[in-house]
């Protein structure tokens, strides 16, 4: 796990540290920085990925548009290097070093070798927030099948069901049947993905499919009890095709591993983004580092509910807080807050998450004023 991690000289940071821990949430400003620390640690990531990098393109299939060395380079950095370090919790430490050779360079040579690199957390999988909405077909990736993933958009989450659903899932990330408690619990990963499906968006049943001799593969849907026709993606809502990557990528992540997730949040409904955060809290519980980008109160009160939960196996010390500001607030960067064994947020700091007081507010005193009026 990544514990620590410290940037310079790339994009908004010019040195900055920032605190991870096995549930970092990303929170605050638009453009305050929260996708740039994402960004950071993709590259790092791609560096680590190759055996010899001799460059890492800005620009990938797999998530990172990161334009050009103008784009990256922090306009306030004393030199053309962008350098990452960051510490694991067994105290090894890694350092990267990039160059940028000029404005328009579209890779960044690797100044340095990592130190430290025998034992790097392993990225699992990266879920964009513009993630694939609902399609008739998808595709398939050409990677083995112990790197098969669900893809940054959610592109291949149809190729790992119909390749892995037979798979067991760990038993701390299994949820129940929503059948009832007599129901037993299948513990392969097209049933668990049903499941949390259900809890999350809707209840369904899935059939994934991989065409024989194509990279065409496909997924379709049943409401159970309501329709007994399987029915294309585009019937179900976006709700669904937004959280299954999200699901399925939580379900599969390997222990010891690192799962990044923006906006787990989108076209759910408030209920659903409170269970999605319950749901990614249960995943750390089971060994893998997440890192969720969100602008929901619901999935941090769902986070929030896990760890004051006692049934729960998270606890309170597995979960950091990053609130990014503005570039113009003088309190800096970010600010750190912790989660107690109650939910309880330490040291609410003005503009987190406060938009609902804020609104209550405003419409108890417009209702006051009219009130006034003759």
């Amino acid at each position: 796990m990544i514990n620590e991690f410290r940037i310079r000289n790339f994009k908004r940071f010019n040195d900055v540290t920032l605190p991870l821990n096995r549930l970092t949430v990303l929170t605050g400003a638009n453009g305050a920085g929260k996708t740039s620390l994402i960004h950071a640690l993709l590259l790092v990531a791609r560096a680590q990925q190759q055996a010899r990098p001799a460059t890492v393109a800005l620009n990938d299939d797999a998530g990172l548009q990161l334009g050009e060395g103008a784009d990256v380079l922090n306009w306030n950095a004393n030199e053309s290097e962008i350098i990452f370090e960051y510490r694991l919790d067994s105290g090894v430490g890694v350092g990267l070093r990039f160059g940028v050779p000029d404005e328009r360079a579209l890779h960044l040579p690797l100044l340095s070798s990592p130190v430290g690199a025998g034992e790097v957390a392993e990225l699992a999988n990266y879920v964009s927030a513009e993630r694939l909405g609902p399609r008739d077909t998808l595709g398939a990736s050409s990677v083995s099948i112990a790197e098969l993933s669900v893809g940054c958009y959610g592109q291949y989450v149809a190729q790992v069901l119909a390749v892995l659903g037979h798979r067991e899932v760990s038993e701390a990330r299994r949820t129940t049947s929503p059948h009832g408690p007599d129901e037993p619990t299948l513990a392969d990963l097209l049933h668990q993905t049903e499941w949390w499906t259900g809890r999350i968006v809707r209840p369904i049943e899935l059939e994934a499919t991989w065409f024989p001799n194509s990279m065409v593969t496909r997924l379709r849907f049943k409401t159970p009890g309501i329709r007994s026709e399987w029915t294309r993606p585009p019937n179900m809502g976006f709700g669904v095709s937004y959280a299954l990557p999200v699901i399925v990528a939580g379900l599969v992540a390997p222990a010891g591993s690192t799962l990044i997730i923006e906006n787990p949040e989108a076209h759910l409904h408030p209920a659903g983004q409170s269970e999605i955060g319950r749901f990614l809290a249960r995943v750390v519980a089971d060994g893998v580092q997440v890192i969720v980008e969100t602008h929901s109160d619901h999935v941090l009160n769902g986070i929030r509910h896990a760890v004051a939960d006692p049934g729960h196996p998270i606890t309170a010390a597995d979960v950091k807080l990053l609130f990014f500001l503005a570039e113009a607030d003088p309190r800096g960067v970010c600010e750190s807050l912790d989660i107690s064994p109650t939910g309880a947020i330490s040291g609410w700091p003005e503009g987190f998450f406060d938009q609902l007081d804020r609104d209550l507010r405003a419409l108890t005193d417009l209702a006051r004023h009219r009130g006034r009026r003759p």
